[in-house]
């Protein structure tokens, strides 16, 4: 009996230690071992690494109930920060990490160059990347004559097509050199790794019913999606949400302000007269354009949309979408359009959302860690870049506690694409869209064709191009619904015809300060047009109100005075009796 109490108390503090994700199965010694593991640990100084990143960005912990509503069929989860912390101790490190979360990569640079944070590790955009190396702000990865840190995982698993994306990026290294830098491609990579990429689009309802009552048919729809022109058509008038960002609507504005010069390039593209590489070349040229005339032409772009757009939005867009009931189009990074599509679908109201990426050209960003010269202040760029290292780790670190590793079980919680491009992470994305995955995301046999007709009973999308930069590798085919295109998996994965006119935009540097002023100086507030009714209304109906009570006292009025004359005519003519009686 004493042995069996002993036991359990063995177990119960195991699970207390490392968290609700510890499985039924394990046996008591499993437990007791893992148990004194920790506590041998516990002797260890403790570090403590902060982290900064956006909200709802990484696999939280999970009570068992907050498991549920969020879809799990376990008993209760660790975060990934639960789990490095757990980690690190089987390392022999004693770690916490403190983790908070920004809102815009604009309010969190402001904090960082003001001094009023001081976090080791934050993720920001690509663009803020560009700014924080500018201004010194950041220190390379894997720099190991000047301190301790690598990240072997990420440079083994980061996909060879995003790398080559950010070789290509231009920034300014004054790390390396000072105030001389040169403003070249080659750099950004050495100061960030990737965590999470997109796109920019428009996420749309084929169905809404405004569209309906229009007699815009969903065929229709899917055409003229596929240019930027949409948001200015006057046939989806106040059916439009676009980012109250002059970063991420500048995409389109900047389209519109060309068209006539984009159109052009892209003929000839599909003439064969211009590769790949000069086609991608010049519409990043053009995608960031920022001098005072650019501006000028963005500034009646920006006017001529807010007469027809439905109004701004930061975050509830994704939620409004979903309701067939305010918009039926909305300006949107994929990875907030696969959150509104699965949401639609869980909801079952009927409303089944599609993704667009714009044919004249579209932003593909990165968000990636970066190290602060706090981290190295503190002596934790070896802890920082451990930790980005096992966010980046495709395979569990403990197979007996974890179904899946890091990068897959955040990719699963978050709904974001991560830059892995490890095999794990793609029988992850094959079981959840395969044709071949039963109900369960087992596919029998990974070899055998679907059954039925290609082009009919599947389409195959070929992931090559992101998870293996060697041709002669094996193939990395998706066999998908052909009623599922435009849909989940196209917005994680664009189709490889679309790279060409996926570009990366640049920082606005020294035009910043214009661009600012023209987006401030010509973004109307736009209402829906119900606002402007219900204005009307309240108006009319508050002077006819007014009217009403107006006439009312009047009314009042004429009949008191009415009454106190009719009362002194009453009282002269009784005086006059008296007076008559009295002679």
């Amino acid at each position: 009996m004493r042995i069996a109490k002993l036991t359990a108390a063995a177990i119960a503090l195991a699970g207390a230690i490392l968290g609700p994700s510890l499985k039924l199965g394990d046996t008591a010694s499993e437990a007791l071992a893992t148990h004194l593991t920790i506590k041998r640990a516990e002797s260890l100084p403790e570090k403590v690494l902060k982290v900064y990143n956006w909200e709802d960005y990484i696999l939280p912990d999970m009570t068992a109930a907050e498991a549920e509503d969020n879809g799990y069929d376990r008993a209760a989860i660790d975060g990934l920060n639960t789990r490095f912390e757990n980690y690190m101790l089987t390392q022999g490190e004693n770690v916490t990490v403190v983790y908070d979360t920004f809102d815009t990569n604009e309010t969190m640079l402001s904090q960082l160059k003001t001094g009023r944070i001081d976090y080791d590790l934050i993720c920001p955009s690509d663009y803020t990347i560009q700014k924080m190396m500018d201004e010194n702000l950041i220190i390379p990865f894997d720099n190991e004559e000047e301190y301790p840190g690598s990240t072997p995982y990420y440079d083994q698993y980061a996909s060879p097509y995003l790398i080559s994306k950010l070789e290509s990026i231009k920034a300014y290294d004054r790390y390396h050199q000072g105030e001389e830098a040169t403003y070249e491609a080659g750099h950004v990579q050495d100061f960030m790794r990737g965590y999470m990429w997109g796109t920019l689009g428009l996420v749309y309802n084929p169905d809404f019913h405004t569209y309906q009552e229009r007699g815009i048919s969903p065929e229709k729809i899917r055409e003229d999606v596929q240019s930027w022109n949409i948001l200015w058509d006057s046939d989806y008038r106040q059916t439009a949400y676009v980012k109250d960002s002059i970063r991420d609507t500048y995409a389109a504005l900047i389209i519109k302000a060309y068209l006539p010069e984009v159109e052009e390039l892209k003929r000839e593209y599909d003439a064969g007269t211009l590769s790949e590489e000069d086609y991608n070349a010049q519409l990043t040229e053009i995608f960031n354009r920022c001098d005072p005339d650019t501006l000028d032409l963005v500034a009646q772009s920006l006017r001529e949309l807010t007469n027809n757009f439905y109004g701004y939005e930061v975050d509830n867009g994704k939620d409004d979408i979903q309701k067939d009931s305010t918009v039926g189009l909305l300006l949107s990074w994929s990875g907030d359009a696969v959150y509104s599509m699965n949401s639609a679908d869980d909801a079952g109201n009927g409303v089944r959302l599609e993704y667009a990426l714009p044919s004249e050209g579209a932003n593909i960003w990165f968000d990636g860690w970066v190290m602060t010269t706090y981290a190295r202040d503190h002596g934790l760029t070896d802890i920082a870049q451990a930790y980005v290292d096992f966010l980046s780790t495709p395979v569990s670190e403990n197979e007996e506690l974890y179904d899946m590793g890091p990068a897959v079980a955040n990719m699963d919680y978050i709904g974001y694409t991560p830059f892995i491009a490890d095999d794990q992470v793609f029988d992850y994305v094959r079981s959840s869209y395969d044709v071949r995955a039963d109900e369960d995301g087992v596919i029998a046999d990974p070899e055998a064709l679907p059954e039925g007709e290609e082009g009919v009973d599947y389409v195959v999308k070929d992931l090559t191009y992101f998870f293996s930069s060697d041709p002669e590798r094996e193939k990395y085919y998706i066999y998908a619904d052909p009623a599922e295109a435009n849909r989940q998996l196209d917005t994680m994965y664009p189709n490889e015809d679309q790279l060409a006119f996926l570009v990366v935009m640049a920082d606005f540097g020294d035009n910043q300060d214009l661009v600012t002023r023209m987006w401030e100086a010509n973004k109307a507030i736009q209402m829906p047009i119900w606002v402007y009714i219900l204005f009307g209304v309240l108006v009319v109906g508050g002077l006819l109100l007014w009217g009403f009570f107006a006439y009312k006292h009047h009314v009042v009025r004429v009949r008191r005075r009415q009454r106190r004359e009719a009362n002194r005519a009453k009282l002269a003519q009784q005086q006059a009796s008296t007076d008559t009686a009295k002679h």
